[in-house]
């Protein structure tokens, strides 16, 4: 179905910048236990602060790719988050499940220009490097000290420019990173009780002042629509 309303332009007016698809990216739980389900579960163990017991909790998780129409989302792909054996030196998580996804979505929708919509987890250069290798683009929550030099240029540069004008909307383009540069916006602005929240953003689309609201709403559209509940259309 996605498909088919993507070759007939149906949703064209919901694209990034007028060219880039967005899609959500996130984790979600399914089932938790508090004995073992199978081989294939997640661990995680944790102590009661007033027994000192250790208990384990063993849980079933999936990633979900979710296409951003407005203010619906159509699910486009699912990769679940699952060890392959209960012996595993290290438990299957959300970064290692993107890779997967990101191949599915990929044989997919191989033309497909598409943006990740991600939180903060997703800022990484994991998922820089697969943005890269499958020509997508992202925009992703940053939160200080996800990576440290990136966050320390953005809030010295920042803090000059908001010295120079006062302005709830701040960014700032091409720090360098690695064998790359990124782009970062800030914007402060009010939640539904009233108070103010900043909200930063990690992104490769160049920022400009015809666009950085643009930007930072498709950024902030994960939460808007998760805040709804998701009105989700399956593929």
């Amino acid at each position: 179905m996605i498909k088919e309303l993507l070759k007939k332009r149906s949703l064209e007016s919901y694209r990034i910048e007028g060219k880039y698809w967005g899609v959500i990216i996130d984790g979600t739980g399914l089932h938790t236990f508090h004995e073992k389900h199978c081989k294939h579960c997640l661990r995680r163990a944790y102590t009661n602060k007033e027994t000192g017991e250790t208990n384990v909790l063993y849980m079933h998780h999936v990633l979900e790719a979710k296409l951003v129409v407005g203010d619906m989302v159509f699910s486009i792909a699912s990769e679940f988050i699952e060890n392959e054996s209960e012996n595993v030196s290290k438990q299957d998580c959300e970064l290692k499940a993107f890779d997967r996804l990101a191949k599915k979505i990929k044989k997919i929708f191989k033309r497909l220009p598409i943006c990740i919509l991600g939180d903060s987890l997703y800022a990484c250069e994991t998922v820089f490097n697969l943005c890269r290798a499958h020509k997508w683009k992202y925009i992703c929550r940053f939160k200080e000290g996800r990576i440290k030099s990136i966050s320390t240029e953005f809030k010295a540069i920042k803090e000059l420019e908001q010295s120079k004008d006062q302005n709830s909307l701040v960014w700032v383009n091409d720090i360098a990173y690695k064998d790359r540069t990124v782009n970062l916006m800030e914007a402060t602005m009010k939640t539904e009780d009233g108070k103010s929240k900043e909200y930063v953003f990690i992104t490769d689309i160049k920022i400009t002042k015809k666009n950085v609201e643009r930007l930072i709403a498709a950024g902030r559209s994960r939460w808007k629509i998760e805040n709804q509940g998701f009105n989700e259309q399956k593929k």
